[in-house]
């Protein structure tokens, strides 16, 4: 019994290839493993010992130091970070965004959108269930990004935004010019009926 409760345990952390590469991404970037660990929704744990095995003693970023067990880590610096991971279907595709859409980031944040405009998918989530923060020029590349890909014939929409960030979507102005949706369900439904209709 306790064995099967470790596999299961030991099953529920594995992570995709493409997880590993993002979590030493944004290692690489100095960014604090528990800020790491809050942004992926991943135990801290996990995110520490994935670094531990990922760096060595000489590459190892600066701040990606043991917690003591039971000792509570430090409070992250709010970094200003962004990170992206594609996740293709059948129908549509996800972009998974990390990190903070903000001024600093802005540019970068197009940059990453801008490369849909020319991908083979008609219908693209945006998920901002990792966004720490947005601001006016975040909110921005978001609505450019929104019109360019509608005037192409093609259709986006925001997907499960954060508690962060929910609030600041209509002071921003977002609310209203882009679709927003709770759940990939209810965006897959209403992406496929915009897809039928456009058909006809």
């Amino acid at each position: 019994m306790v064995h099967e409760r470790h596999m299961s345990a030991k099953k529920q952390f594995e992570l995709s290839q493409e997880m590993y590469h993002r979590i030493y991404r944004l290692a690489k970037r100095k960014l604090d493993p528990a800020l790491i660990a809050a942004t992926l929704n991943l135990p801290l744990d996990t995110i520490q010992n994935i670094i531990d095995r990922l760096s060595t003693a000489r590459d190892r970023p600066n701040g990606l130091k043991n917690h003591a067990a039971g000792e509570k880590p430090a409070e992250a610096p709010e970094e200003a970070f962004i990170d992206t991971m594609m996740d293709f279907k059948t129908h549509y595709a996800i972009m998974d965004i990390s990190g903070m859409l903000t001024a600093p980031n802005a540019a970068l944040l197009a940059h990453k959108l801008g490369q849909m405009m020319s991908s083979h998918h008609k219908t693209l989530a945006l998920r901002l269930l990792h966004v720490r923060d947005i601001d006016a020029q975040g909110a921005q590349a978001l609505i450019d990004f929104h019109a360019a890909f509608h005037a192409k014939g093609r259709y986006s929409a925001i997907l499960d935004p954060s508690i962060k960030i929910e609030n600041k979507l209509a002071e921003l102005g977002i609310d209203g010019k882009i679709p927003i949706f709770g759940t990939e369900i209810a965006f897959e439904e209403h992406a496929l009926k915009s897809d039928t209709s456009a058909k006809k």
